[in-house]
């Protein structure tokens, strides 16, 4: 059932999901529909893998995409977390769908300053030659412990590489999608030209 559905969706991953919508449509005896999940800034599961919450296995459900502040992830891993903002295209029955969207869409008041991804936001940073990390990998470049902010995405030439590991050699023009509180991402600005 799931893997002829996924294969149908993944198929059409370029599609809107207006037109995704209506295709599934023509499954209609099969009792799935799809639809959107926004994940709040203070989620329950905001920082947690999909092999963590174990939602097929919990719900019944899939995660058949991510919107991640318009980079879309249509091949999505159990590694891959889940961070506020981000837009998830899950499919199920109705019952599923409304059981897992209380989870996932349950905020959690009062977190621990150390686990509160309250404060996080997602922004992009376009690299220009004049900045300290062009020519240098992730890993070399350790921008994390220097700044806090992570690296979870570069666009280059109309590409777009995810969770990208830390070999990957920045380059002039590169976008990056960041993950930080505004302090960080501040800190970060005045790092990389510093």
């Amino acid at each position: 059932l799931e893997s002829s559905l996924l294969s149908q969706e993944s198929s059409g991953a370029n599609r809107g999901l207006a037109d995704m919508v209506s295709s599934s449509t023509q499954h209609s005896n099969w009792n799935l529909e799809l639809t959107e999940i926004p994940i709040p800034q203070s989620s329950a599961v905001a920082g947690k893998s999909i092999q963590e919450l174990e939602l097929q296995r919990m719900f019944g459900i899939s995660i058949l995409e991510i919107n991640r502040q318009g980079f879309v992830i249509d091949r999505v891993k159990p590694s891959e977390r889940l961070y506020p903002g981000d837009v998830i295209l899950v499919v199920g029955t109705e019952e599923q769908l409304t059981k897992s969207g209380e989870l996932l869409g349950r905020e959690t008041p009062g977190l621990e300053s150390g686990t509160d991804f309250s404060e996080s936001v997602l922004d992009t940073e376009i690299l220009v030659s004049a900045t300290r990390l062009v020519g240098r990998s992730l890993a070399e470049s350790d921008i994390a412990a220097a700044t806090g902010v992570h690296v979870i995405g570069i666009e280059r030439n109309g590409d777009r590489l995810l969770n990208p590991q830390g070999h990957e050699i920045l380059e002039s023009g590169d976008r990056l999608l960041l993950l930080g509180s505004t302090t960080e991402l501040r800190a970060f600005r005045q790092w990389l030209v510093g």
